[in-house]
């Protein structure tokens, strides 16, 4: 039992007072401290925590569900409240991206040091030290990346940190839909995201890595606002209540269409594609419900249109539909690429519409060929399209199988 007292407005217990004293942080108190920890004063008592190890000042940022900034959730006023960063999937970054962090963090802070907190191949949060720490804090980060991940259920202090400004009650809904926006899978990895993060809201894409196998799925409920939130929700539930009692994808996708015609508004539909991969076999199987068109994009760097296994929307499906799944083998370095209309239909600079070109060409700049550099690749190209912020949500999801 820790013994707690008030520090700076902080709690801290009495044990963790004696460790920040000393020289080296034994890390296995630290990790029973995180767990002692109020979930709203982790953010403080982390950086504590860390600059006792790390002999210097330290910072946590957090970055924005926007991915674009990083954002200061605690370490003081001498920190900088933002820095600017390379455009992101969202609140989290890949491991490919560690260089493009420390570079933005040079940029501002000369000799500082970043040290991101994994989970599952991914960074919550970043500790920033103003240089090289005295001894390596990355036990520490580990295990501050899965109590950042907890305390999210139990406070909004790092919400709060992640939006640069409010949300629309749509959006807000919106992200707290969505599951990260990147995976490690048997075989494969997966990346999504959507802009624009904080207006909008009737997107969303899921997935679920399973004994079967992997789900996936991308949809756009018709409308803006509350009311098309409130459809995907509803669909969304369907889907994840659906794949929890062991149906397919067609008995899956009946299920959505049912639940979105009980609603009260009699014009609400969702457009979407369900798929499912079979790493043991390389198999994806997909239904498409009035949606843009997936693509396969494959080792060599061609793309090509998924145009089969075309169903009206969910919400409008004739009784009697028993739509059946097409089906296509994965081969070592291929990936599947699913956008919504708001990639599709984006302004460009020219006036034009983005469509199936805007897609190419964004393909063709990824600087790698796994799943976040491409999802990142179409993210970015959406938003630089042209100067004015996009009017209907966009999102990607890419699941790429490993290369050889």
């Amino acid at each position: 039992m820790f013994l707690r007292t008030s520090l700076g407005g902080t709690v801290v217990a009495e044990t963790e007072r004696r460790v920040f004293e000393r020289t080296e942080l034994d890390l296995a108190t630290a990790i029973g401290l995180l767990e002692e920890v109020a979930p709203h004063e982790l953010p403080d008592v982390l950086v504590t925590m860390a600059g006792a190890a790390a002999g210097c000042r330290v910072a946590l940022y957090v970055i924005d569900i926007g991915g674009c900034v990083m954002r200061l959730a605690a370490g003081g006023d001498h920190w900088p409240r933002e820095l600017a960063v390379r455009q992101a999937l969202g609140p989290e970054l890949a491991r490919g991206r560690m260089g493009d962090l420390q570079r933005a963090v040079d940029d501002v802070l000369g000799g500082a040091t970043a040290v991101p907190l994994w989970l599952r191949g991914r960074a919550v949060a970043v500790l920033v030290c103003e240089r090289r720490p005295e001894q390596a804090l990355e036990p520490l980060a580990r295990q501050a990346a899965a109590a950042i991940e907890l305390a999210d259920r139990y406070t909004d202090v790092l919400h709060r940190a992640r939006r640069v400004r409010s949300t629309t009650p749509a959006a807000e809904v919106q992200e707290n839909l969505l599951p990260p926006r990147y995976a490690r899978l048997d075989d494969a990895e997966l990346a999504a995201g959507i802009v624009p993060a904080y207006e909008v809201g009737g997107d969303w894409y899921d997935y679920a890595q399973n004994p079967e196998g992997t789900w996936l799925a991308v949809a756009d409920a018709a409308g803006k606002g509350p009311a098309s939130a409130g459809t995907s929700t509803v669909a969304l539930g369907a889907l994840r209540a659906a794949r929890r009692a062991g149906m397919g994808l067609s008995d899956s996708a009946r299920l959505i269409d049912q639940a979105i015609r009980q609603l009260a508004d009699n014009d609400a539909f969702v457009t979407a594609v369900l798929a499912h991969w079979d790493q043991r076999t390389s198999t994806l199987s997909w239904l498409r419900f009035g949606h843009p068109l997936p693509f396969l994009l494959t080792a060599q760097g061609e793309l090509t249109a998924l145009d089969a296994s075309a169903q009206l929307p969910l919400g409008l499906l004739d009784a009697a539909t028993d739509p059946v799944p097409a089906t296509l083998r994965l081969d070592r370095g291929d990936r599947l690429l699913v956008t919504s209309d708001g990639v599709w239909e984006r302004r460009t600079a020219t006036g034009h519409f983005f469509q199936e070109e805007g897609i190419r060409r964004a393909c063709a700049a990824a600087d790698a060929p796994g799943a976040v550099s491409v999802a990142t690749a179409v993210v970015e190209a959406v938003v630089n399209a042209c100067g004015e912020a996009p009017r209907d949500d966009a999102t990607v999801l890419v699941l790429a199988r490993d290369p050889a």
